[in-house]
């Protein structure tokens, strides 16, 4: 049998959790740094999530199947029973075997929150690289790793921030509850704390139950970014408030330490490392080789992304559904050298809504339209309701919903029968993969062949100020050639935009970028290559 690779890093894990495992004699030096990782690999579930509708509070329970602690450590059970039975790790052991009709439950997981305290302990683990929580075995997620080692970190202003983001009152003032939230921002799809397996799910309820039911159990509405809460506002700010300092603080702890991490998500085969998580405002924090990180980023990035989709005709299938569904529009028709007649344009062409769609994205006006179509008034609003839309359940209901079906209701049948085909989450994950194979795959691959020294966050490139321009200019062109019009932005480490000062002495007003040919040929990208091209 071949020997087993493995390595040691050092993790970061909070003082109380250490105590107990060191005070228990049960443990070998063996089994404590198995218990360790248990923790670790607990804690970055909980900061790295899949996706959205998989973020979790601290007081949450995890469902783990066992095949996925398996793959951690083949011998987990003993470090496991130990971490359970001195109450480092709860267990909730409701677990149930699925059937054709109803789905399985596992094993859920979480750390006892009394032991996730402010005090932090760096100790030294041991991974067995083979496996596949912990492989990094590509080039590109080696060198990404190269240039995360280089940034150098302001830990007193860092832990400043940390600390005011926490706040109760800063954390309230991120929140809409109760009458803050307008008629045109509540949904059918709300998220409820469910006792019996504490932790928030996710139901569908009219507009006058979900009123019913917070008033009937003394409850409030909470909208916290895309999602609709049914919670007491005071804990639930103080989950939120515990969750962004731990959170933050452990991310910015494990770079501190030397702890770096650059691993492809199974999900979406995105990117995660150290920074993706992380909030943007930290970043003016960090340095790359003494200067500032700039951000360079693909502006209304999922809907740039869908809009290529459907150009690319890589979601005909459903538009020729709808075509059966609907009266025929008018087709432009050829007729080929034996005689038959055929479409001569790619689909969404026949629909102008959908026509529409793809202009307004590419202009960057999408937002701005939909504001004053559904009477927002309010480029922000509108656009989260975009994204409810598009990237909720088929089953969301809401006004928005409805008017929006009206205003594109092509691409509202593309999406929701999508949806029902492949899962709810699905799309998003289309969206996304296809984001990374753009970013990762081609931009972020073809910029460190050349020689940057940049990293990403999805679907935005991190940079030097000093390279800001080149790094600029090697993004516009690429995207162009791949998916055509687009804005890109650029912006310093506090969100300023800097795009016209980086760009001086070219004179740039239009927000929308004009390919400006590269004298330098050896410095202009390549042709995309046709695998990006395809479907996730």
């Amino acid at each position: 049998m071949a020997e087993k690779k493995t390595k040691k890093v050092k993790t970061s894990i909070h003082q109380k959790m250490y105590d107990k495992i060191m005070s228990n004699k049960q443990l070998t030096p063996t089994l404590r740094k198995q218990a360790f990782r248990i923790i670790r690999v607990l804690l970055r579930l909980y900061i790295v999530p899949k996706n959205s509708n998989e973020e979790k509070f601290f007081n949450e329970y995890l469902e783990i199947p066992s095949a996925y602690w398996m793959k951690v450590n083949p011998n987990y059970h003993k470090p496991m029973k130990e971490l359970v039975r001195q109450g480092i790790v709860e267990r909730n052991d409701s677990y149930k075997v699925g059937s054709d009709s109803e789905r399985g439950r596992c094993k859920a997981y979480r750390l006892n929150n009394d032991l996730i305290d402010k005090k932090y302990k760096t100790v030294e683990i041991e991974i067995n690289i083979d496996n596949i929580i912990e492989q990094e075995d590509s080039r590109l997620t080696k060198k990404t790793k190269t240039i995360l080692r280089k940034l150098k970190i302001d830990k007193v202003k860092c832990k400043h921030f940390i600390k005011e983001a926490s706040t109760f009152d800063n954390v309230r003032k991120r929140l809409k509850i109760d009458d803050e939230i307008s008629e045109l921002e509540l949904s059918n799809e709300v998220w409820i704390w469910r006792q019996e397996r504490e932790r928030y799910e996710k139901e569908y309820k009219e507009r006058e139950k979900i009123k019913t039911y917070v008033k009937t159990n003394g409850l409030n509405m909470i909208k916290d970014g895309r999602k609709l809460y049914l919670a007491d506002k005071d804990k639930y700010i103080k989950s939120k408030s515990d969750y962004i300092e731990t959170s933050y603080t452990i991310q910015l702890n494990e770079l501190s330490i030397g702890n770096y991490f650059a691993k492809r998500n199974d999900t979406n085969i995105r990117l995660d490392t150290n920074l993706t998580n992380l909030p943007s405002l930290l970043i003016y924090y960090i340095t790359l080789e003494k200067e500032e990180l700039i951000n360079i980023d693909l502006s209304n990035s999922q809907l740039i992304i869908l809009s290529y989709l459907i150009k690319t005709n890589q979601l005909d299938k459903y538009i020729i559904q709808y075509i059966t569904k609907q009266e025929t529009p008018t087709i432009y028709m050829s007729v080929n050298k034996v005689g038959i007649k055929h479409d001569i344009r790619p689909k969404y062409m026949n629909y102008k809504t959908l026509r529409d769609f793809v202009e307004f994205t590419e202009n960057g006006t999408i937002y701005n339209y939909i504001s004053n179509e559904l009477g927002f008034n309010d480029r922000d609003r509108a656009k989260k309701a975009m994204f409810e839309i598009l990237f909720s359940s088929h089953k969301y209901r809401s006004k928005p919903k409805t008017a929006f079906g009206q205003l594109f209701p092509v691409l509202k049948f593309i999406t929701d029968e999508y949806k029902k085909e492949h899962e709810d989450n699905q799309l998003a994950i289309l969206l996304q993969k296809t984001e990374s194979r753009i970013f990762i795959d081609g931009i972020l691959t073809q910029l460190l062949q050349r020689g940057f020294k940049v990293l990403t966050k999805h679907d935005s490139v991190l940079c030097k100020k000093s390279d800001a321009k080149a790094v600029y200019e090697f993004v516009s062109e690429f995207l162009t050639n791949e998916i055509g019009k687009h804005t890109l932005k650029i912006e310093d480490s506090r969100g300023n935009n800097i795009k016209e000062s980086i760009l001086s002495p070219v004179h740039c007003k239009d927000e929308v970028f004009a390919v400006i040919p590269n004298e330098n040929t050896k410095t202009v990208p390549q042709a995309v290559p046709h695998k990006l091209r395809k479907s996730a």
